[in-house]
């Protein structure tokens, strides 16, 4: 999307970046607009490979769950070191008008290039009963319990509706949901939301289920509004250390540290939301938290990862 060459591209494009923000939400929208593929609320078959694009997605996707763990690792490194990013991929591209042959051949490059691994069976250890018992059970290895978690799920969705479902297991979820880098919420939010395919609000509360982390209690009474003023006041606080290293590859450790000796500090910063917000005031904030985020984003060049 931002097909920048150096900095000086990049410092230009920050002077405009309100301008370019406005263009880019309008630009979705015309472009999904466009788009051939669009949002379904159903999916006729999850087991038969088909033609269709959405159909083929919603193929694709249960295929990949029932096949893959969730996790892998390259070899002599811990489990669970990095994620399956089928999904996330084939509804991209879906979006952007893909024919069921170029999701099947996306499908066949995360298989060649991800280090997959098959999925762990359920076992039947998780029950509606007991869901709540094994919420982050094994969160640095959410793989162990994934299947389980995913079976129940199911099982619910075949006699509730899937707002029913999230409206039934969200409030136990929400606190743990940076967990794998929100991967649950991806799962759950980009999967099911811009799709309809409900077997991705399974895939996504087992998610947030197994890899359920809470980070550190937030401010009794936050007072922030401002995130990108946030942002600016927490680099310029000399209470919060300055990390030197690669923040990809050591990600992991700087965000231990942090919890274990800046939680007091980083509370100060925390955002003022209303528990009972409206849903209109809630879609306010997340568009100021994005836009926020989009000046981070930006300020490497719309080229680094972690940031």
């Amino acid at each position: 999307l931002f097909p920048l060459k150096d900095v000086q591209a990049a410092a230009v494009l920050m002077k405009c970046t309100p301008l370019v923000l406005a263009t880019l939400a309008a630009g979705q929208d015309i472009f999904l607009g466009k788009s051939p593929n669009l949002f379904s609320d159903s999916c006729s078959s999850r087991d038969t490979p088909s033609q269709d694009p959405f159909e083929q997605l919603c193929y694709l996707l249960k295929k990949n769950r029932d096949t893959y763990d969730i996790s892998w690792a390259p070899p002599y490194v811990p489990p669970a070191t990095f994620q399956d990013h089928i999904p996330y991929d084939l509804v991209a591209i879906y979006l952007q008008g893909a024919t069921a042959d170029q999701l099947n051949a996306t499908y066949a490059f995360h298989e060649k290039d991800e280090g997959l691994v098959p999925a762990i069976p359920a076992t039947g250890a998780i029950t509606e009963d007991n869901f709540a018992e094994h919420i982050g059970e094994n969160a640095v290895n959410p793989s162990i319990l994934y299947s389980d978690y995913v079976d129940v799920y199911r099982s619910e969705l075949e006699r509730m509706t899937a707002e029913e479902t999230m409206l039934k297991y969200l409030p136990h979820l929400v606190d743990g949901v940076f967990g794998k880098l929100f991967h649950g919420m991806q799962t759950l939010g980009w999967g099911y939301g811009m799709t309809g395919d409900k077997d991705m609000v399974a895939q996504g509360l087992a998610w947030m289920s197994t890899a359920f982390s809470p980070l550190a209690p937030l401010a009794a009474e936050p007072s922030k509004m401002n995130l990108t003023q946030v942002f600016q006041d927490m680099h310029e606080d000399n209470r919060l250390p300055t990390f030197t290293g690669d923040p990809t590859l050591f990600y992991d450790k700087y965000l231990g540290q942090l919890i274990a000796n800046h939680t007091a500090v980083l509370a100060e910063y925390d955002l003022a939301v209303d528990d009972n917000v409206e849903l209109d005031a809630a879609q306010a904030i997340a568009e100021h938290m994005s836009d926020a985020v989009m000046l981070q984003f930006a300020a490497y060049n719309f080229s680094h990862f972690t940031n």
